[in-house]
């Protein structure tokens, strides 16, 4: 819950680095692009991780940065889920509707 609360007050710039890192394909010619969408739940997985990482760095600002190794294992449950309900998140709605992803980790946390 702190993290969907953490994720509303995260400014459009902020998410649009966490998806740019964090929602990324091989494009034909071999470079990485970003996607307009999820297109696997290996894909959230990873924008979980990085909006974890990115909270922990923020409200503890004197801790060392957590890794993605880490964090990949908590973040497991929450994308399986989010995955089956939501298999194709946005980037738009993602950088730009304040709780788009926040209200689906509400949502995982109501379900237990």
């Amino acid at each position: 819950r702190d993290v969907a609360r953490f994720l509303r007050t995260l400014p459009p710039k902020s998410k649009q680095s966490i998806w740019g890192h964090a929602v990324k394909k091989k494009g034909s010619n071999g470079k990485k692009i970003v996607c307009e969408e999820t297109e696997t739940q290996d894909h959230i997985n990873k924008l979980l991780v990085d909006c974890v990482i990115v909270y922990v760095k923020f409200k503890y600002t004197d801790a060392d940065i957590l890794s993605t190794k880490k964090v990949k294992p908590y973040v497991k449950e929450p994308g399986e889920y989010i995955y089956s309900k939501y298999p194709a998140l946005g980037k738009e709605q993602f950088e730009n509707e304040k709780s788009y992803l926040a209200d689906m980790l509400e949502d995982y946390v109501q379900s237990k």
